[in-house]
């Protein structure tokens, strides 16, 4: 599995004196392009590797295609 690249910024709001934890958009590509099984706490997530490609021409399309499916080798 590659490696995910995860930026986060963090930022003290003044106004309620709490700090908001922003996460990079990004990440949500890497994990859709690379896969990524995980077991948390109470939870577990397995999403598949998709196709680049793929998943650009269903973004071109704007939602005219069908959803894309996982690559199967064998």
């Amino acid at each position: 599995m590659g490696f995910l690249l995860v930026l986060i910024t963090v930022e003290y709001n003044t106004t309620t004196y709490k700090t908001d934890i922003i996460m990079n958009g990004h990440f949500g590509w890497c994990c859709i392009i690379n896969g990524t099984e995980g077991i948390g706490n109470g939870w577990q997530t397995k999403i598949p590797k998709y196709n680049p490609r793929e998943i650009r021409r269903t973004l071109n399309k704007n939602g005219s295609n069908p959803p894309p499916t996982p690559p199967t080798k064998g």
